[in-house]
């Protein structure tokens, strides 16, 4: 039985309808938890999705819905697992937070 991990997503860009093509381009392929609103140029709302950070759909979403303002975070976990992941989109790369701390220490 695959874990099911929780995802919270925070989209920022100034383009609007950019962002809500994404809420709903993230709609379409995941359970998401609540009610999306789309204000001030950016979102925050939370997904659920097998295992650990959904690296392949996030590169495809970014690579679908570039944009030179598009900034992105999604912070994963499943406590049961022990699963912490915090990942962020930013100038057309997607850096793993988490991991590059680890790697500095």
């Amino acid at each position: 039985m695959a874990n099911i991990c929780t995802n919270i997503l925070e989209i920022h860009c100034q383009d609007t309808l950019k962002i809500k093509q994404i809420v709903k381009w993230v709609q379409n392929r995941f359970e998401c938890y609540s009610t999306i609103e789309v204000e001030d140029e950016s979102t925050e709302f939370e997904f659920a999705s097998s295992n650990e950070f959904p690296k392949a759909e996030m590169e495809e979403l970014t690579t679908k819905y570039k944009d030179d303002t598009l900034y992105i975070q999604v912070i994963t976990y499943e406590l049961a697992n022990e699963v912490l992941e915090h990942h962020i989109y930013k100038k057309g790369k997607w850096t793993d937070k988490i991991a590059a701390k680890l790697a500095n220490k």
